[in-house]
């Protein structure tokens, strides 16, 4: 595609497409009803496309659209969004009492590049880019993407020295009761104080955590300084609860009562004044570990 690109001086372009909360459909109806969503998707994606354009399917939920020329008159995301009007209709599958309905994320790139691995790297980036924005997204490589990219990776080699080199460190925010304003207890937030960088924000590495799975050990380092902190406090007789966040990846990873365990064990912190906080996207994971659904509280 890419060598008849150059010859005829004509449009080239990757799509990536991945189906949105395509797990959750293995998970709670089982992988045959997912196997024929996926084969009800390709079907769908290749009678989307002009002659002569590729469909294939990459591995899990992971689809490659390659199009050229005539198909990319009016650019890439018009091939994006009429592959989003195809899939909009929810699929009858065997087994379902209702139809499933889809979403997906886009990531395309249009143009030449030196070889098809980097036009294929670039979609890719595109589709994690246009994952993060939301569901039903499409979204265009642009070279500031690879900068992210990059800024991502950098960020991942120098956490996976930050816990060794003890540059994590816990502050501790009041909570109160809103009917009588008295002090309650204390929340256990993270920050890291990066050597260069100083003092680095949650929302900027809190996020690479999770992706990398480094939130499942340093957050048993925090639950076990939190726990040394409070015990502390409660000798000093200041008694009062200390929570502490619980990420969906430490959930998924089941050691979540093990690493409480060991850090109520290991400080003589009182069981009764350690509370657990978990966002709604830990909720999600902890209902899915549970098999049941859980009041959104």
């Amino acid at each position: 595609m890419m060598e008849r690109g150059r010859r005829q001086h004509s449009p080239v372009a990757a799509l990536f497409l991945d189906l949105d909360n395509f797990k959750d459909i293995n998970d709670t109806l089982g992988h045959r009803v997912g196997d024929e969503l996926l084969a009800g998707v390709g079907a769908r994606l290749a009678g989307s496309l002009r002659e002569g354009d590729t469909v294939g399917r990459l591995g899990g939920d992971e689809f490659v659209v390659l199009t050229e020329g005539a198909s990319l008159a009016a650019g890439a995301e018009v091939v994006a969004d009429r592959i989003l009007d195809v899939l909009a209709t929810p699929f009858e599958i065997d087994g379902c009492d209702v139809p499933l309905a889809v979403t997906a994320s886009i990531g395309f790139a249009e143009g030449d590049r030196p070889t098809s691995e980097e036009l294929l790297q670039d979609a890719d980036i595109a589709l994690y880019q246009a994952k993060a924005a939301g569901k039903q997204c499409p979204m265009s490589f642009s070279p500031s993407m690879q900068e992210a990219v990059d800024d991502h990776r950098r960020l991942a080699v120098d956490l996976q020295s930050a816990l060794e080199a003890e540059q994590f460190f816990l502050v501790y925010q009041p909570t109160v009761d809103l009917s009588t304003g008295a002090f309650t207890g204390v929340e256990a937030l993270l920050r890291w104080r990066h050597p260069v960088r100083g003092v680095v924000g949650p929302e900027e590495f809190i996020p690479a955590l999770e992706s990398t799975g480094l939130i499942v050990p340093i957050g048993a380092w925090v639950l076990q300084e939190a726990c040394r902190q409070g015990s502390i406090w409660h000798r000093q007789g200041y008694r009062f609860t200390v929570s502490v966040n619980v990420s969906a990846r430490q959930l998924e990873r089941g050691r979540i009562i093990d690493d409480v365990h060991s850090a109520l064990s290991d400080s003589g912190f009182d069981p009764g004044m350690l509370i657990l906080e978990l966002t709604e996207t830990a909720l999600t994971g902890l209902t899915e570990l549970a098999g049941t659904r859980l009041p959104q509280k």
